[in-house]
């Protein structure tokens, strides 16, 4: 019998707490709060517009339809994410480890991919304009 890990699907709260930790951990130089780890976490359809990522763990993280619209993804390591159809537009991906996502259908005009890792990542019908 083959068992599949389920992920987890992270309320909004919770959500908002580990980024605000995440804001800290940056401000603070590692001094407070915590670097977020979104490792294996169901982040489908959220809105994270405008956050502050900078160096966020999001391994293989399902962000299927995420607005990350503005978002600051700079050193995030987002090997093996699902960002199929995930709104990218204007983000900052700068040095940032995609190597093998999914971005099939993404939306990453004017998104900035200076340093980003794209080895393996599938980019079909991905907006790349600008």
């Amino acid at each position: 019998m083959l068992f599949v890990k389920r992920r987890k699907k992270m309320k909004q709260e919770e959500l908002n707490k580990i980024i605000e930790s995440h804001e800290l951990w940056l401000n603070t130089d590692g001094k407070k709060g915590k670097r977020a780890d979104f490792s294996y976490m169901d982040l489908s359809y959220r809105d994270l517009s405008n956050k502050n990522l900078y160096r966020a763990i999001c391994i293989k993280t399902d962000f299927r339809g995420t607005d990350f619209g503005g978002a600051n993804l700079c050193g995030a390591n987002l090997c093996g994410a699902n960002l199929c159809g995930a709104n990218l537009c204007s983000a900052n991906l700068c040095d940032a480890d995609l190597h093998g996502a999914d971005l099939c259908g993404a939306d990453l005009r004017g998104a900035n991919l200076c340093g980003a890792n794209l080895c393996s990542a599938n980019l079909c019908s991905a907006n790349l304009c600008g």
